[in-house]
């Protein structure tokens, strides 16, 4: 298992806050999303120092 560290910032603006929940996007949806397209479609999954609220913005997390 390969580790690695990213530092992301983003608009949360239209997101229902970090955490992964049930039919709503989300910022850690993305995040992996976007990794999983990155691995050829294997499943990439994350881990946060952090998180936050819906519509809340984040710098360096």
């Amino acid at each position: 298992m390969d580790r690695i560290k990213c530092t992301v910032a983003y608009d949360g603006m239209h997101f229902c806050g970090y955490q992964i929940q049930p039919n709503h996007r989300t910022v850690q949806q993305e995040i992996e999303k976007a990794l999983q397209k990155l691995h050829k479609g294997e499943l990439v999954r994350v881990q946060a120092s952090g998180r936050t609220d819906s519509t809340v913005h984040a710098k360096g997390q």
